[in-house]
């Protein structure tokens, strides 16, 4: 079960922002219907992980960790926010049109901070659809593609607005680096290492602060996510780097 860390969630952790605690905005929202009284659809039965088709059964999907759905332990450090700790699962809400439906949802002191999320799996890779931290545009981008082929890149140009108004905007560029040796709590594993390099701006009433962002990301087959840094640099000031791992 990977760690489903959007970065752009964790600019917003690496600036020092909160989300707002009232704020629950999704994209994309992955219920089908919605049970109830007064004449109301009953709740559509969620489908069972035997049903996702293979066409959507690719490196990105199994890199991410959609294949399991068995909670896991994360850690996270950042010089802005103590130490804290949670839990993440990803539950499989429903598959419509070829295209695979997950919530992402977090427990503990790291769902304060990150919320939960709403993923697609298409033929094409692992999508962003949507997050209560705040409301995203575009409504989708590219996670993980599909095609993890060492060298292969590709560009995020994404944005969270906040129910404060302040936003949060992400230009990178990421790159599939290829297979390492990563030591973790769990021990030595074969992970698959995906970089990114960029700019990020925070604006909020009227003013503007521009940083140099990068990630460098490890997944491991059939977990998904089990670590993430993210390094973020600003004129004038240290770079800051704050850290997601598995910690269970």
């Amino acid at each position: 079960m990977s760690t489903k860390y959007i970065p752009i969630l964790a600019l917003i952790l690496a600036i020092g922002c909160k989300p707002s605690p009232d704020v629950a905005t999704v994209t994309e929202n992955p219920s089908s219907t919605t049970a109830g009284k007064d004449g109301q659809k009953p709740e559509a039965p969620k489908p069972k992980p035997e049903d996702i088709p293979a066409s959507v059964k690719h490196n990105a999907y199994e890199y991410y960790g959609l294949g399991n759905l068995k909670p896991m332990g994360l850690e996270m450090r950042s010089p802005n926010l103590p130490s804290k700790t949670g839990g993440v699962t990803a539950e499989l809400e429903k598959i419509e049109g070829g295209r695979v439906y997950f919530q992402i949802v977090r427990t503990g002191a790291i769902a304060e901070d990150l919320g939960d999320d709403t993923v697609i799996v298409d033929a094409d890779g692992v999508h962003m659809a949507g997050t209560t931290i705040g409301t995203i545009t575009p409504t989708q981008f590219l996670a993980l593609p599909a095609d993890l082929t060492p060298g292969k890149t590709w560009k995020v140009d994404n944005k969270v607005v906040k129910k404060d108004g302040q936003a949060i905007e992400e230009k990178s560029t990421y790159k599939v680096e290829g297979i390492r040796d990563l030591k973790t709590k769990s021990g030595v594993q074969k992970a698959l290492l995906v970089t990114s390099v960029g700019r990020a701006t925070v604006s909020m009433a009227g003013t503007k602060q521009e940083s140099k962002y990068e990630t460098k990301s490890w997944f491991v087959k059939g977990i998904g996510n089990v670590k993430i840094e993210i390094a973020l640099t600003t004129p004038g000031k240290p770079t800051q780097t704050m850290i997601v791992e598995q910690s269970s």
